[in-house]
């Protein structure tokens, strides 16, 4: 069970995401989950959060219509 939770949300971001995403991950000393919700992007975002699910155990990732970023990370906080 890790001990903190990371949750972020993302609307077409692609452009900056997989810089933001490599940020998070390099951190290390703790255990960590990365909930990454995509909140109805049109762009690359989904594509780009799944290929991170696959390769790292701790990358969740949320799909949902366009919320907007605080009904997204209420989500992601549940």
């Amino acid at each position: 069970m890790p001990i903190v939770s990371v949750v972020m949300s993302v609307y077409n971001g692609a452009q900056h995401l997989e810089d933001t995403i490599e940020s998070v991950l390099a951190n290390s000393g703790v255990e960590y989950e990365f909930i990454i919700i995509n909140d109805g992007s049109s762009d690359e975002s989904l594509n780009i959060i799944q290929n991170y699910a696959e390769n790292y155990s701790q990358v969740k990732v949320i799909d949902q219509e366009n919320m907007g970023l605080t009904n997204s990370l209420i989500t992601g906080c549940h």
